[in-house]
Parts: structure tokens; C-alpha cells; sequence
């Protein structure tokens, strides 16, 4: 499909107040500890065309901490690599994060307008408020393969380098409709730790859960599930 031009990205910057360094530092701590779901794991994304015939679809990342600190809008400095600053953002309640550890990568307005969204992004639980497309939009500056959104947000994934797994890339403050104008619904999240071969544990399902045995083979053979059970919504 040809890519849509579209000559602006879709920031609301009329709407983004930019926030003060405090109500930065706890936004960042909310947001690391949002982002702690996927953190170091694998993640799967389950999803199809709301249809009841539709084929079911998978698409898998890694969520890895260095990522963190570009999603937020913020950059490495003399005081902080990537890792560390994921770390301090997320153990800001108990060691508050230094001013001077925060460096703006474009600028505390675009930081604010990420962080206003980045928690609602994680939220899988509530995994129908969530729609995943391919990003096939032409937009300046925001170069990704796929994109998650929700009513407040998208996270758009990539594979910076051949054969890798996609990693998150950017946060942005718009609707997925913005990058993809074809987009199916999330029906489930799983996750797994780095070194096991399946995805067993699932942190967003459907209420009505998904039958093994109606998933294609491609999705069956990376889940650690038999045909006769059902994936289910977490307790």
C-alpha cells in the first residue's frame, strides 16, 4: 500500500503544558514504573481485524531499559547512561532523581507532551482500548514499522538493524489513525523472559479469553499453551 503524505506530526502541542521539574521527576517515575510490565522481557501482541472471521496476527518486541530514556523524550549525559537513568527514574520515590541528571533530547515541551501519555500506553489490562497497525503514513521525524495506540497515545516499534527484534522507538502524543490507516484490535499481551522459548504468561487478554485451537499455527508454535486450553484474561 502506498504511504500517505502527511506534512506534520501529530503532536497537540496547543494542548501539552510544559511541566515543571518536579511534576517532570514524577512523571518520570510513573512512567518507569509503567513501562516495568515489559521491561527486559519479550512481548507479544495478539491481534486481528474486528471481524468475526478475521486471522489472528502476532507481532513480537523487545523492551529493553536503554530504550526508556529515548521514549520519554530525554537523552544520556556526563551523569547518566541509558540503563541508569531508567533505573533512577524508577527508584525516584526513595533517591530522588538529580536535576542535572535530566538532559531534554528535543525539548521540555516535547517531554511533557510524551510523559502526559507514556503511563496510559502500558495499561494492558484493559487490552481493548488498545489497536496496532503498520505504520504506512509518511510523518516527519517518526520513522517506525509498526504502531500501538490507544484514545490518548501511540508507541511506535522498529528494527533499527536487519533480522533484530523490534524495540519500542518513539512516544508520541497522537492517535494511531495519525500513522496507520489500517489497524486491528489487541486481543492479547503475553510476555517472557529472555532465554525461554515460549510465551506463557499473560498480562492483557479479552475477557472472553482466546481458544488455542483457533489461533494459526505461526502464533501456536511460539506460545507455551495445548490446543484444548484458552488464554485468559489475568486474575
Amino acid at each position: 500500500m502506498a504511504r500517505k503524505r502527511v506534512s506534520t506530526t501529530s503532536w497537540s502541542y496547543n494542548s501539552v503544558r510544559v511541566k515543571s521539574n518536579e511534576e517532570i521527576k514524577d512523571l518520570l517515575c510513573k512512567s518507569a514504573n509503567a513501562y516495568s510490565l515489559i521491561c527486559d522481557k519479550e512481548v507479544m501482541f495478539i491481534y486481528r481485524r474486528n471481524k468475526e472471521d478475521a486471522e489472528y496476527k502476532y507481532y513480537i518486541v523487545n523492551c529493553k531499559k536503554e530504550n526508556f530514556i529515548h521514549l520519554v523524550g530525554c537523552a544520556v549525559n556526563k551523569y547518566v547512561d541509558a540503563k541508569k537513568f531508567y533505573e533512577e527514574c524508577i527508584n525516584h520515590a526513595t533517591a530522588p532523581l538529580q536535576d542535572d541528571h535530566i538532559t531534554y533530547k528535543e525539548s521540555k515541551k516535547t517531554a511533557s507532551a510524551k510523559l502526559e501519555v507514556f503511563p496510559s500506553l502500558f495499561d494492558y489490562k484493559g487490552v481493548k482500548a488498545y489497536r496496532m497497525g503498520a505504520h504506512n503514513k509518511i510523518t516527519i521525524n517518526n520513522q517506525f514499522e509498526m504502531a500501538l495506540g490507544n484514545n490518548k497515545g501511540v508507541l511506535g516499534f522498529d528494527r533499527r538493524k536487519e533480522n533484530m527484534v523490534p524495540v519500542p522507538v518513539t512516544m508520541l502524543n497522537g492517535i494511531i489513525g495519525d500513522y496507520a490507516t489500517d489497524y486491528s484490535n489487541v486481543i492479547a499481551v503475553l510476555v517472557k523472559n529472555h532465554g525461554e522459548v515460549k510465551f506463557k504468561q499473560v498480562i492483557g487478554c479479552v475477557n472472553k479469553g482466546i481458544a488455542v485451537n483457533e489461533l494459526p499455527l505461526s502464533v501456536r508454535d511460539k506460545i507455551d499453551y495445548g490446543d484444548d486450553e484458552k488464554i485468559m484474561k489475568p486474575q
